[in-house]
């Protein structure tokens, strides 16, 4: 008897549902090109940002460096009242207006007006020796002579007072034709007559009797005009 074999019917197979892997790459590879586009627009950004700020920088750079500039100060020339000279306002160079060496020894002041008492005079070398004071006239003398420790009958008929705060000597060089101004002097007394009483007069009252304005210009004493600091008697 042959037995049938019954064969086990087979199920058809079911259909596998599309594959969704390529769709999801696909999408994902939008969004990276979108980002790395975003990111490159915004380094772009960044990069035309700072070149537009350099122009600015750049300009503003000069501005600040004008500021500055009209912001530092300028040396000022020391002026003093009326009536008052400062002895320390000489302003001193290490080499002459026309840019040669100055002499050993020699100071250079620029160029002004000067009261000093005279201590020294060498017409031979062209030199004077000088120590610089301040001058008061008029109702300053008063005030300066009493400031000073001046008795108060003594200072009231000062006309003229002369301050000298420190005893620090400068060797000035003199022009070769230097015009001395000399009381009781006149035009016709030769230069050598008034060299000698120049020296003799700047030692009378210890030194202190007559003082001197000197005029300095080209870093040499141009000018001395002699002064009576107090009265002779």
């Amino acid at each position: 008897m042959s037995a049938t074999l019954h064969e086990t019917p087979t199920r058809p197979s079911s259909p596998r549902p599309p594959r969704r892997r390529p769709v999801a790459l696909v999408v994902a590879g939008a969004v990276l090109v979108a980002a790395i586009g975003a990111g490159a627009a915004l380094a772009l950004g960044g990069r035309s940002a700072d070149r537009s700020d350099q122009p600015a920088a750049a300009a503003a750079q000069p501005a600040a460096d004008q500021a500055t500039t009209a912001a530092a100060p300028t040396p000022a020339s020391r002026g003093t009242a009326t009536g008052q000279r400062n002895q320390d306002s000489g302003q001193e160079q290490s080499s002459t207006p026309s840019g040669s060496p100055k002499r050993e020894g020699v100071t250079t002041l620029t160029d002004g007006r000067y009261d000093a008492y005279v201590r020294k005079v060498d017409p031979d070398r062209d030199l004077i020796v000088v120590d610089l004071v301040q001058v008061f006239t008029g109702k300053a003398a008063v005030r300066a002579a009493l400031e000073d420790g001046m008795d108060r009958s003594a200072a009231e008929v000062r006309d003229t007072y002369v301050r000298n705060q420190n005893d620090r000597l400068r060797t000035l060089e003199m022009a070769c034709g230097v015009r001395l101004n000399l009381i009781g002097s006149c035009e016709s007394t030769g230069q050598e007559a008034l060299f000698t009483k120049l020296i003799k007069d700047a030692t009378y009252g210890q030194g202190q009797l007559f003082y001197y304005t000197l005029g300095v210009q080209g870093g040499v004493v141009q000018r001395i005009d002699e002064h009576q600091a107090q009265p002779a008697c």
